[in-house]
């Protein structure tokens, strides 16, 4: 049948679908079946553009006294599709979610839905995220009562077995319809992102921040000089524009947050010693989310000229800047990054200074083992 507006569809039409409605709220089987007997086509479009199906189960929810189960049931014997979406790519698991119905979730997977082609508006989020996100806002208005440590981030489900203790301990509704849509084979869109042959292969990397980090330019420039002792100074890029050239790369603190969440001082003046010196630094809060997304948090600007002095605006308008990386794409820039300092090492080893007062090139090279063992590992 074809979709047409509310101005446009037949009156016959639109007292079907309400006859339909009015029948399943009101718990009538036999006439759901005389109504389909009758020519109804479940498969049809409602003239909101919903399938019959999901008009069915949103009508439901709105009478609490339906046997809604039941005549969900019979609806599917009666021919309708559980994986029919609607004119906006969404079908009836995303209205059994809103309720967090577990068994009205069962019986919908039982009959074919499947959660991962539910189309959601937003391309860096599945059904599941949607329903992982729902189920914080509306048990917890988002706000955990204990902050999860990076094992409880490091996946998907280690995430959901976090959430559930945390509704055991509090005595909160557990995630039980989360469980089960993970159990039917639900993913994260980083998860279908990964997946070759997934229609969403690759979806989210322009949502992403690109880092890159070199040797710097002026580096190399004195070196090929070949004049005197050279301080190997680094540069980090995000989306091709260097952040902070005025300040020196700590690469132990670099790698060490690719590892682990927390707050490190990647950026810090040479001497490393910020309480001491003519400034004081900002760390970079930096959390990682399912082992595969870094998120950067910084303040700018990044120095204060003392612990207890206000910053003064003599270096531009303070502001809050957030990058969301992918950790592999991290790693391989890290990996090429090594392979340069090692090159340069081998032939100017003598001549060259790291730019970190307290620590080595040689120690610094050290780490390229650790990135090649994270990359190895996944």
């Amino acid at each position: 049948m074809q979709l047409m507006t509310n101005d446009t569809q037949p009156s016959h039409e639109k007292d079907s679908f309400r006859r339909l409605s009015d029948l399943a709220c009101a718990g009538d089987l036999d006439g759901l079946r005389a109504l389909v007997a009758e020519g109804f086509d479940l498969s049809s479009l409602s003239p909101l553009g919903e399938a019959s199906l999901e008009t069915v189960l949103d009508d439901l929810y709105h009478a609490p006294e339906a046997p809604r189960y039941a005549v969900v049931q019979e609806l599917l014997r009666l021919g309708a599709d559980a994986r029919q979406r609607d004119t906006d790519g969404l079908g009836p698991l995303f209205t059994a979610v809103l309720a967090m119905d577990t068994e009205m979730l069962r019986i919908l997977l039982d009959a074919g839905a499947d959660p991962n082609t539910e189309k959601m508006d937003s391309a860096v989020e599945s059904l599941y995220d949607w329903a992982v996100f729902d189920y914080r806002y509306e048990i917890w208005n988002l706000d955990l009562p204990e902050e999860p440590t990076d094992s409880d981030r490091a996946s998907d489900d280690a995430w959901l077995t976090f959430l559930d203790e945390m509704a055991v301990r509090f005595g909160k509704r557990r995630p039980d319809h989360l469980r089960l849509l993970r159990d039917r084979g639900a993913r994260s869109m980083e998860e279908l992102n990964e997946l070759p042959g997934s229609p969403w292969f690759g979806s989210q990397d322009q949502y992403r921040n690109r880092f890159e980090i070199r040797v710097a330019d002026r580096t190399l420039a004195e070196l090929r000089k070949g004049n005197g002792i050279v301080r190997v100074d680094t540069t980090i890029l995000v989306d091709g524009e260097e952040v902070e050239p005025a300040q020196t790369v700590d690469v132990i603190a670099l790698v060490d947050s690719i590892r682990h969440s927390g707050r490190f001082e990647i950026f810090v003046c040479g001497c490393v010693t910020p309480r001491s010196c003519g400034a004081a630094f900002h760390s970079v809060a930096v959390t990682h989310w399912y082992s595969r997304i870094v998120r950067w948090d910084l303040h700018w600007p990044q120095y204060i000229y003392g612990e207890d002095d206000p910053y003064d605006g003599s270096f531009g308008p303070e502001k809050d800047l957030t990058y969301s990386f992918s950790r592999a794409q991290m790693l391989c820039a890290l990996r090429d990054y090594f392979a340069t300092l090692r090159a340069l090492a081998a032939e100017h080893r003598q001549r060259i200074e790291w730019s970190i007062h307290g620590q080595s090139i040689g120690e610094v090279l050290e780490l390229e083992s650790v990135v090649a063992a994270e990359i190895r590992d996944g």
